[in-house]
């Protein structure tokens, strides 16, 4: 966390976490492979299925409009 520039995404993975965690659901955090489309933060698995999960989190200094979400979506 050190080193990172933007501490806030990382919070937020470890927020998310969390809350799998207290409501035990089943999961790891994914190892990335550094390809755009194959890189996801977690695994969830839910019955039979795993469901891969991306965690996304917004800059207090970025103003929330549509089209800042619907980017943020877009390049995920």
């Amino acid at each position: 966390m050190k080193t990172e520039e933007f501490v806030e995404s990382g919070l937020a993975e470890l927020d998310f976490a969390r809350m799998l965690f207290i409501n035990d659901h089943d999961f790891r955090f994914a190892v990335l492979k550094g390809k755009r489309g194959e890189d996801y933060d977690f695994e969830i698995t839910v019955d039979e299925w795993l469901v891969c999960a991306d965690v996304k989190c917004k800059l207090e200094d970025t103003d929330i409009s549509e089209n800042t979400i619907r980017n943020v979506l877009s390049d995920a």
